[in-house]
């Protein structure tokens, strides 16, 4: 049990700190695509925030989107390919969706993307400073 969001959202820091790799992205969606699949599901989103993969000079959002976005299409390419049903045409497609999140509330210790995004908007106001990340995913 957590005492506090905060507490449990803690948790993340050290998922996100593994996954600032385009293979690692790509590889878990991968997996997590073919979990679904593999339980029945035939459509699902994927909902996160990509800010907290991004590492400045080295891998982009749309560079974490990208291949979170190869993962999830390989797996689902696969799956469509192999399902007789779906082949047949007795069964909808498997698919998946993408949701991108912008944080309402963050720090610069939240990933390298928002020390870096802190630095230079080092002069503004806190709340101003979360409307500007938000503009700028």
């Amino acid at each position: 049990h957590y005492g506090s969001l905060e507490e449990y959202l803690q948790c993340f820091a050290y998922t996100t700190a593994v996954l600032r790799e385009p293979k690692a992205l790509e590889r878990v969606a991968y997996e997590l695509a073919v979990d679904q699949f593999n339980v029945g599901v035939r459509y699902f989103e994927v909902r996160f925030a990509p800010q907290l993969n991004a590492v400045p000079g080295k891998l982009s959002v749309e560079e974490v989107l990208q291949a979170v976005d190869r993962g999830l299409r390989r797996a689902t390419e696969e799956r469509n390919k192999n399902d007789m049903e779906v082949k047949s045409g007795d069964a909808p497609e498997y698919a998946y969706g993408i949701i991108v999140c912008a944080m309402r509330h963050f720090s610069k210790n939240f990933s390298p993307y928002y020390e870096a995004f802190w630095e230079v908007h080092k002069h503004e106001e806190p709340s101003r400073i979360y409307g500007l990340a938000s503009m700028a995913l």
